[in-house]
Order: structure tokens, then C-alpha cells, then sequence
């Protein structure tokens, strides 16, 4: 289960998720490394910092996702995220 790995390995399942989701283009590339870097324990400032867009962008990045996966909140997001990593 996701949430009992080291943060290290929920980061790579989350990085491996994501670029599934690139490669089908179900995500751009901003999108996705918003994603990496909030998985990775950054606030929505530090994110638009580090990438030079706004937290709103970030936000919206994090929503349009939200929107693509069924997620309703932040937390559900990381549960579908979680759940929809391979295993293999």
C-alpha cells in the first residue's frame, strides 16, 4: 500500500504513475511535475516558485487533474493516485 512506503519509493510510484499518464496523454509536462513536486512534500508556493508560474496555476494544474481522475479533494486525489499505480 502506498501510504506505508517510505516516502522515497511513494514518490517514485507517483513519478512512475505520471509518466504513464504522459506517455497517453492524459497529462502535459507542466501538470506532471507539479504533481511530482507536490507528492514530494512541497507547498503550492514553493511549486510556483520553483516552476515560475503562480499557486494558482499550481492549483489549476492539481484541479484538471483532480478533474481527470474523479478525484473531489487533495487527499482523494492521493488515494486515486495511489490506487491507480502498477504494481508490476
Amino acid at each position: 500500500m502506498l501510504a506505508q512506503a517510505p516516502a522515497s519509493s511513494r514518490n517514485h510510484q507517483v513519478t512512475t504513475w505520471l509518466d504513464i499518464c504522459q506517455e497517453r496523454g492524459l497529462v502535459n509536462e507542466l501538470q506532471a511535475e507539479v504533481l511530482r513536486l507536490l507528492a514530494s512534500g512541497l507547498t503550492d508556493d514553493t511549486v510556483g516558485k520553483k516552476l515560475d508560474i503562480s499557486s494558482r496555476t499550481v492549483q489549476r494544474h492539481v484541479s484538471r487533474v483532480m478533474t481527470l481522475v474523479g478525484a473531489r479533494s487533495r487527499l482523494e486525489l492521493g488515494i486515486l493516485l495511489a490506487s491507480r499505480i502498477p504494481t508490476h
